[in-house]
């Protein structure tokens, strides 16, 4: 068992050369956590420190054990309190065990793809701010229930892109009845 440095890495032979010393190892694997029904890809970078673990003491027969902390690459946390991963953009998982607080910062776009069904259940308070557009397209129905008042606010609420809608209830202006005209393709009750 030696330690090490990846020298070189080829990502499509899922291979890696090791410095150790004066010695540079022939094209090894390195160790991930699952490679058969279950598998993850994870690469290790130039410069990660390795061990190098070699049955009957050839190097070239050896595997790459990552990864280990050096100067090079210091620790990202200094508590025991955190599950931490972080990406070479800067994006992040994090989960506070302890504070029991889930943090993901992605510094770029997301995408989730489902085959299946999505349930979320929120058992306290939504909150979602979008600095540009929203948009849900949704080829069947779209139900929204609320157990207590529902409000849009906006400048100007558009539905079916028809002209401007009276209600009912709407008083006329001349008459001061009910107006007599109400929608029917856009419905709001009382």
């Amino acid at each position: 068992m030696r330690f090490g440095t990846i020298a070189e890495i080829d990502h499509e032979l899922a291979a890696v050369r090791v410095q150790t010393g004066d010695n540079l190892t022939d094209w090894l694997p390195w160790l991930t956590p699952r490679a058969a029904q279950v598998q993850t890809w994870c690469p290790p970078r130039l410069n990660e420190q390795v061990v190098l673990f070699s049955p009957g003491g050839d190097l070239n027969q050896g595997i790459a054990v990552t990864a280990l902390y050096s100067n090079e690459n210091p620790a990202p946390k200094n508590t025991g309190d955190v599950s931490y991963t972080e990406y070479p953009d800067g994006t992040s998982t994090e989960y506070n065990h302890v504070e029991n607080i889930l943090t993901i910062q992605i510094n770029g776009e997301a995408n989730i793809n489902i085959t299946g069904n999505l349930t979320a259940t929120v058992q306290g308070n939504l909150t979602a701010t979008v600095e540009g557009d929203a948009t849900a397209n949704v080829e069947g129905k779209l139900a929204a229930t609320a157990g207590d008042e529902a409000t849009i606010d906006a400048p100007q609420i558009k539905l079916n892109n028809g002209t401007g809608v009276v209600t009912g209830a709407h008083i006329c202006a001349y008459t001061g009845s009910p107006h007599s005209h109400c929608s029917s393709t856009v419905k709001a009750g009382m």
